[in-house]
């Protein structure tokens, strides 16, 4: 019951989430401790829904031409070109473009006709790389404009995205135990992440709503940059068929994005915060829109009569 209820409510959850971020009269900076817990949380809970018998049924040197192309280069390239105009801006947008895939994406993939093992294939790397490759590109491109504690942010990451995932190896050996958490995970992360949306949207209130005007650029790049993810995804050289490009763009527009907020509290300037903060809108409606055009693509013809 509640399964359903939240796979099917999730992205009417983080809108909750936001709407209390901004009307609730908390000092949200009081609970700025329990979100890396939180986000372990999440991440422990929701990798059960990844079965790894998928992964070795996967091209792997798509899978890390992938990776290296939308992970590595477009954040980069994102970056040097907002950061004339705005360096923090900049900034924000090169965190959202580096969090890595989400657990999120397994089900919409397979909802929208992908090749859930390619999604798997593509989470795990990131998951396993991002405690390393976040914190380095951020240090080499970000050294002479942002300062941020570069050692806090990858044991933040190391311990809230790498640990939970090695952690659930010896626990998917209990099959009562790897079975509930299989069935129920979305039961613990789903009101999690929403928490974690009030929380990272609470600690920039009082800005939003002393000048709601500055939300909206922010707001308005978190939409070009998702639509260039999902796009980036769809015409990834090698993806000759719809189930190939649907895997990709989903794991291209499908990230982690609870994760860009809690770094983005913990060790970033506000506006960094702000806009990871604005791309919640973004990552829901393209998701509602990415299942909405393949699902209308799926549909099969019909017969005119002649």
């Amino acid at each position: 019951m509640f399964h359903r209820f939240f796979s099917r409510y999730f992205q009417h959850l983080l809108v909750l989430g936001i709407i209390l971020g901004l009307v609730l009269p908390i000092d949200f900076t009081r609970f700025s401790v329990v979100m890396a817990p939180m986000l372990g949380v999440i991440v422990f809970a929701s990798s059960f829904k990844a079965d790894v018998h998928d992964f070795v049924r996967t091209s792997y040197g798509q899978v890390i031409a992938f990776v290296i192309v939308r992970f590595v280069v477009l954040p980069v390239a994102f970056w040097a070109i907002v950061a004339p105009f705005s360096p923090l801006l900049a900034a924000g947008v090169l965190l959202v473009a580096l969090t890595p895939t989400g657990v999120a994406s397994l089900g919409v993939a397979s909802v929208s006709g992908g090749n859930v093992g390619t999604s798997i294939a593509i989470l795990l790397v990131l998951s396993l790389t991002a405690p390393f490759l976040v914190p380095s590109v951020m240090r080499i491109v970000l050294q002479r404009t942002i300062e941020f504690d570069v050692i806090g942010l990858f044991r933040t990451l190391f311990f809230t995205v790498f640990i939970p995932l090695v952690l659930t190896i010896p626990v998917r050996r209990v099959r009562p135990v790897s079975n509930w958490l299989r069935e129920n995970g979305p039961e613990i992360a789903s009101p999690l992440v929403a928490v974690l949306t009030t929380l990272g949207v609470g600690h920039q209130r009082a800005a939003i709503l002393e000048n709601p005007v500055q939300i909206v650029i922010p707001a308005l790049l978190g939409v070009a940059l998702y639509t260039v993810h999902y796009l980036v995804g769809w015409h990834f050289p090698g993806s000759r068929t719809r189930e190939a490009r649907t895997s990709l763009s989903v794991a291209s527009g499908v990230n982690n994005l609870t994760i860009a907020i809690v770094v983005g509290v913990l060790y970033f300037p506000p506006p960094v915060l702000l806009f990871a903060v604005a791309c919640e809108f973004a990552w829901v409606f393209g998701i509602v829109g990415f299942r909405r055009l393949t699902s209308l693509r799926s549909r099969p013809p019909v017969d005119s009569i002649s």
